[in-house]
């Protein structure tokens, strides 16, 4: 007899809630994933000219640089999220 805690029957998988194939979701999650990545490398780039100009400025330390980090990173996040740039669907697209 299984215990109603492990017991499973009933319970539909992912990819029964999702009405796709595990490949499909797993191509979508690594193309958004790819571009977020490539949003926060554009970003982290951008900045990289920013800092150029302000160097006079003498704002630069370890906790600025640690915080754009993170700002970057979720700025990217939340890109993809909303419908990104277009990277994510033409490799979903490329590879069906």
């Amino acid at each position: 007899m299984t215990s109603p805690i492990t017991d499973t029957t009933g319970i539909p998988s992912y990819a029964d809630i999702t009405k796709k194939s595990p490949r499909d979701f797993s191509i979508k999650e690594a193309a958004q994933s790819f571009e977020s990545f490539f949003i926060y490398m554009m970003l982290k780039e951008m900045r990289k000219g920013q800092s150029l100009s302000e160097e006079s400025a003498d704002r630069s330390g370890f906790g600025k640089e640690t915080y754009q980090a993170m700002f970057d990173e979720a700025v990217a996040s939340e890109m993809t999220h909303a419908g990104g740039i277009g990277v994510a669907d033409f490799i979903i697209k490329n590879m069906k």
